[in-house]
């Protein structure tokens, strides 16, 4: 098999169990961290650069602003902690792409869109974002096993959900 061919036929699974291995250190290290999308986000591939914060009063929630300017920011959430059983298969061209070694380097973020009310506010999960906390570098990518529900997946239900 060709090198091309098996890039894009191994992937890394990631669930929750390997989100939540390093998941406390990786969130500190992502705060105040600059990482970069070498292809922007889906409608946002002109900005590449972003910068994460949070505030106690609003969690689960990050903040995400584009760098320098702060031109665009964006409201993100982690999904294992909407849906346990999520799962996450990055192609090993992405993976190659962003750096990303092992699983446990991995952070991902799903992007949130605010409501009328937090009733209505609902997670992208069908297009995560795949952070390497190793390389600093960042895709979001397309999940083709999920349905279109996935997209506006209901943040207030799945909280209410948790035990």
């Amino acid at each position: 098999m060709n090198t091309a061919a098996l890039r894009k036929s191994v992937a890394l699974s990631l669930d929750r169990h390997t989100q939540y291995a390093k998941f406390q250190e990786h969130l500190d290290e992502l705060i105040g961290s600059d990482i970069h999308f070498d292809k922007g986000l889906v409608a946002f591939e002109r900005f590449q650069n972003f910068s994460f914060s949070r505030d106690a009063k609003v969690r689960p929630f990050l903040y995400m602003k584009s760098k320098p300017e702060g031109e665009v920011a964006f409201i993100c959430v982690e999904p294992f902690l909407l849906d346990p059983s999520y799962k996450v298969r990055v192609s090993a061209e992405t993976a190659a792409q962003i750096g990303l070694e092992s699983p446990q380097d991995a952070l991902i973020l799903c992007l949130v869109t605010v409501g009328k009310d937090m009733y209505s506010t609902t997670a992208n999960l069908l297009s995560p974002m795949v952070i390497s906390m190793r390389s600093r570098r960042a895709a979001q990518i397309i999940l083709e096993d999920l349905g279109p529900e996935s997209l506006r997946f209901n943040v207030w239900e799945a909280l209410v959900r948790q035990p």
